[in-house]
């Protein structure tokens, strides 16, 4: 529904949302969550296909964390840059090896299909041991 409002249009209102939800999430896990965002967001709109798709992928990287990371730690930062917003999630966990992700998890394929579907860019960056970074690269 939140994402269905227009009053809702902005990077600013995404990035509280998304705050608000990854506090609630994480808070079960004992997860410490923190985050850095710019003082001011601007008056940069999405449209509601952009937010909508923001914000599944970054769900789907907290549910991941949550499942499989076995984390302390979540730094959720967004930056932006002068064509493009970047969202970066950064995880202390157990990270894992790309080449041996399974064969059925349809996960890193719909949150790049996502990302791709709003001309954006989704990367993911692991290795065992050394937690986990999650990239979202917009185009605005």
């Amino acid at each position: 529904i939140w994402v269905l409002n227009p009053r809702n249009d902005t990077l600013g209102s995404l990035a509280s949302y998304i705050r608000e939800y990854a506090l609630k999430f994480f808070e079960p896990f004992k997860i410490e969550t923190k985050f850095s965002y710019p003082e001011t967001f601007g008056d940069i709109k999405l449209s509601e296909e952009t937010r909508r798709n923001i914000f599944l992928t970054v769900k789907e990287s907290f549910n991941n964390i949550g499942k499989h990371a076995w984390c302390n730690h979540v730094n959720l930062t967004i930056e932006i840059a002068t064509h493009s917003v970047v969202i970066t999630i950064i995880d202390d966990g157990k990270g894992f090896d790309l080449s041996h992700t399974r064969e059925f998890g349809n996960g890193l394929i719909n949150m790049k299909s996502r990302m791709e579907q709003i001309g954006g860019k989704y990367e993911i960056l692991s290795e065992p041991g050394k937690g986990t970074v999650t990239r979202l690269t917009v185009c605005v």
